[in-house]
């Protein structure tokens, strides 16, 4: 569409500024046609029988250039047209030329706009889809990350009702491991408030599962005090919290034990599974790691966590871990 308005365009100054230079109307009007209809020409079949470098690189330097050369152009129409009163020029020549230097000028304008210098409107506009796309984006890339925690969260479900510890003395959660820091990407407990999230990363010199993390082989199992105060000095001399991240933590851990997650035997650890429960003699017991690992569900649930974890930003976990608290 912009093609045919250009051409018309070229046409119609052709003709006026032909006939402005004494030529017949229909002289003027032909030849107009005429020096159009070589450019399409030229255009349509010449054009691309040029090799596609050369006429990329062409276009380049027309892009950069042509604006300057046209408003340089149309400068020097401009001063030759002032010059010809004094040299008793006809006046329809000067006219031409005024013409001419306007279409110039014109042309100058139209492409410094399209090509090198949007209004503000169009970087408005521009700028409000680039927004509009961010948005969408940012939603998929939530409502992805909602789904994989709920996914998560099914199979942990599954893999304590298959060993009998889902209960409400227990919390299950799936730690994923990645720059030095725990990232919370599953929890669940019949207890909304075990259940509930709190902090979604821990540094990983920190707790016990820090310390699973770290050795050799999985230290399975380990008993807290069942005093508050004295649970909450454990934590600060011999886990890594301080004092009021310590008092913070929801949870009166006394029996816990966790299992680094591999996607297979010798395969290279991304992340801990945590088993926590409040009472010494509830559901968690020395073999319930044993358990665990020996279930079908926890193979499954390493095999997905292994999968979807790939490229997941903590951000976009937190994000998940919102809005799946938003939604409930």
């Amino acid at each position: 569409m912009h093609l045919v308005f250009a051409t018309a365009a070229v046409v119609v100054l052709l003709i006026v500024g032909l006939w402005l230079l004494h030529l017949e109307f229909v002289t003027a009007a032909a030849g107009s046609l005429l020096i159009v209809g070589l450019w399409l020409l030229v255009r349509r079949y010449l054009v691309p029988r040029i090799p596609e470098r050369v006429r990329k690189t062409v276009r380049l330097c027309v892009d950069e250039y042509l604006a300057d050369a046209l408003t340089a152009a149309s400068a020097v129409t401009f001063c030759v047209a002032s010059i010809g009163p004094s040299y008793k020029w006809n006046g329809k020549v000067v006219l031409a030329l005024v013409v001419f230097g306007l279409l110039l000028a014109g042309s100058a304008i139209f492409h410094n706009r399209r090509h090198h210098r949007p209004t503000l409107l169009k970087l408005d506009t521009d700028n409000e889809k680039l927004r509009r796309e961010v948005t969408q984006c940012n939603q998929q890339i939530d409502n992805r990350t909602t789904n994989l925690i709920n996914v998560v969260n099914v199979l942990l479900r599954d893999l304590a009702n298959d060993i009998e510890i889902y209960k409400g003395d227990t919390r299950l959660s799936v730690y994923r491991h990645s720059d030095d820091k725990f990232y919370l990407v599953g929890r669940v407990s019949p207890n909304e408030d075990y259940a509930a999230v709190g902090r979604t990363s821990y540094p990983d010199t920190q707790g016990f599962i820090g310390k699973v993390w770290r050795a050799a082989d999985d230290k399975t199992n380990v008993t807290f005090p069942a005093d508050r105060q004295d649970w909450i000095d454990t934590q600060v001399e011999s886990y890594g919290f301080s004092r009021s991240e310590a008092e913070a933590l929801k949870l009166h851990t006394v029996v816990m034990t966790a299992t680094k997650l591999r996607r297979d035997v010798h395969g290279e650890a991304f992340g801990v599974l945590c088993i926590e429960c409040d009472r010494k003699r509830g559901t968690v017991k020395a073999e319930t790691i044993n358990q665990v690992r020996d279930s079908p569900h926890f193979r499954t649930l390493t095999s997905i966590l292994d999968i979807s974890l790939t490229g997941l930003s903590h951000e976009e976990v937190k994000r998940g871990f919102l809005d799946k608290a938003a939604s409930r």
